[in-house]
Formats: structure tokens, sequence, C-alpha cells
């Protein structure tokens, strides 16, 4: 049984093995599990994911003299309650928990929903970021807009795309009542995230947040399945 939520069955997605704590990120560490493959400085992805990662770094260099790396890779569930929880305790602002989950979830995401816990996607940096690489100026900067349109026109041809593209509310027709803001460092190998995200949406009711979880997992069960389904149409399944 998983602590904080109710397990799901394992099922076969092509030939990755997608059980209910590949999903939630139960696992103690990626670097050394099987199938995952080392990209230095203890940041890990599913194999797969690295080796096309690589091709499209290698890519950047050589067509545009771009260089890429990753600052955040694959996390546990222990990872991003620790990111979640620092937040809940210094969020500003917030008239009651409910509010307190929306605000933090403008960018960053529930333990248990985050799709940085599958090893399938990644949040690049490049050389223009200055100080900090996730927010929206390390990409939208006079520096920083060249490496993003690259990374428009080309990602695609190495498996990833942009899941959190544009404004959440003009994803998906708005279809969904929320999602997160569009992050432009932020990307997804698409041939087995969509596997995931399928195994997800299929198992959803045995993984949403439950009391006890961690801090506001109450409040953020409410809308979870929001942020996990609305990403832009060419990462879905």
């Amino acid at each position: 049984m998983l602590v904080g939520f109710v397990a799901g069955s394992q099922a076969n997605a092509g030939d990755v093995e997608i059980s209910a704590n590949d999903l939630l990120g139960k696992f103690s560490r990626a670097c050394g599990r099987a199938g995952f493959v080392s990209l230095g400085n203890g940041k890990c992805l599913r194999g797969e994911v690295a080796k096309r990662y690589r091709e499209m770094a290698d890519a950047a260099w050589k067509e545009a003299k771009i260089r890429l790396w990753v600052p955040s890779a694959t996390r546990t569930f222990a990872d991003q309650k620790t990111i979640w929880e620092r937040k809940w305790r210094k969020e500003p602002g917030a008239t009651d928990d409910r509010a307190r989950a929306l605000r933090i979830l403008q960018w960053s995401s529930m333990p248990g929903t985050s799709r940085h816990h599958w090893g399938t996607d990644v949040d690049l940096g490049h050389p223009n970021c200055g100080g900090d690489c996730l927010v929206d100026a390390a990409w939208t900067s006079a520096k920083g807009r060249p490496v993003y349109e690259w990374l428009e026109k080309n990602a695609s041809r190495f498996g990833f795309c942009q899941p959190y593209r544009g404004a959440p509310g003009t994803r998906n027709g708005g279809k969904f009542a929320h999602g997160y803001g569009e992050e432009r460092w932020h990307w997804s190998y698409r041939p087995l995230a969509a596997r995931f995200l399928a195994r997800y949406v299929e198992i959803l009711s045995t993984l949403r947040p439950v009391k006890g979880a961690f801090l506001g997992a109450e409040a953020g069960a409410e809308f979870f399945e929001s942020f996990v389904r609305n990403i832009d149409a060419n990462c879905a399944p």
C-alpha cells in the first residue's frame, strides 16, 4: 500500500511497465534505478529519454552554438514534497488552504502529480539564463529568445514537446478549470510521457491525494486532475 495514496495495479504500456509507484514518484531515488541513466550532477532520466536529450543537445550546439543543460530531471515523491511544503509554509497572502494551494500550483506540482516523477521530463537551462533558468525572463529576453525559438523549431525532431505552452485557460479549448502557467523551460519526451499520462488518467481515481500525504493535500485534491491533464495538445496521448 502506498503511503497517503491508494495503490493501483501495474499495466504494460508498450515496452515500459508502469506502476502506481512510477506515476507517483514513490521510489527512493532515480539514479541507480533499473532503466535510468545519469546525466551527471545527480540528474537522471529513463535511458531512452537521456539518449534523445543528448542527441538534441548535441544538435543545438552543432547547428546553432547553443549549449543546453538540465537543471532538474527526475524527482521522487519525497523531492517534490520538500519543494511543495517549503512553499506551503512560506506562501504569503493566502486566505485559506484552497487559495494557498492554487497560488503554489501556478508553478509547482503537488507531490504525486508531477511529470518529473516519470523520468520523461526535463527542465532545461542555457548560458544566457542569468541567475535562474526556470523563470520566463530567461527564455523571453533578447538573449534567451533564440534558444527557445530553436527548441520550438527542432525539439520535436528528437521526440520532445512543451507540455505547459501558452496560458492555461487556452489549452484544450478551455476544457480544464485550472492549469500551470507557461513553462518554456519544461520539455517532455512524448513517446514515453504520453504512455505515462494515459496510464495516470486510466487509474486517476486511485491516485487522488489524501489528507496527511503532504501539507495541503486535502485542499489540492479538489483540482489535481486539471493540473495533471491540462497540457498542450502536442504532448497529449
